[in-house]
Order: structure tokens, then sequence, then C-alpha cells
């Protein structure tokens, strides 16, 4: 089970990921992504984010490069690394 604090980050980056997508990304096709899952480790280091395209389909490389965007956007204290998964991929940006 997740601490408190790891979990308000989880809600917190969950809402500032998804709010970056829709206000900040100005590509075709980036509205139609739905952040599935924010888990974030105990001693707040990093964070996983899980997504998918609304609909299903493929992931491209211009829609992991836009995830991988929004994610560097992040500046927090403690968070050293995020890691974007979909169906069974990762793309991992390091801070």
């Amino acid at each position: 089970m997740a601490s408190f604090r790891a979990q308000r980050l989880a809600e917190m980056i969950h809402r500032e990921i998804s709010v970056r997508l829709r206000t900040e990304i100005k590509e075709p096709g980036v509205r139609s992504i739905s952040i599935t899952r924010v888990q974030v480790t105990s001693d707040l280091s990093r964070a996983d984010i899980s997504y998918m395209p609304l609909g299903g389909g493929p992931v491209g490389a211009e829609l992991q490069e836009t995830m991988e965007r929004a994610g560097r956007k992040l500046t927090l204290r403690k968070l050293e690394g995020i890691s974007f998964h979909q169906n069974g991929t990762v793309v991992s940006h390091n801070a």
C-alpha cells in the first residue's frame, strides 16, 4: 500500500499531466489520450504513468514523444524519473 504522501503526489501528477496534454500540447490526436494510472514509489523518487489512446490502437513515436514532453515539464524536488507505460511498452524520462 502506498503512503499517503505518495498517493497525493500521484494524484497531483495525474492532474498536471492531464492539464498539460489538454492545454499546452497542440498536436492532433493528443486530446484522445487517457491517463489510466499514476504510481509513485514510497520514497517519492519515481513515477510510473500508464496511458492509452481512447478507442485503442497503436501508439506511434510521435505520441510517445508528446508524453515525454509533458513529463519533462514536471519539476518536483525529489522526483528523479518518470516512466510512461502503454500496452507493454515503456518510455522513460530521467530528470
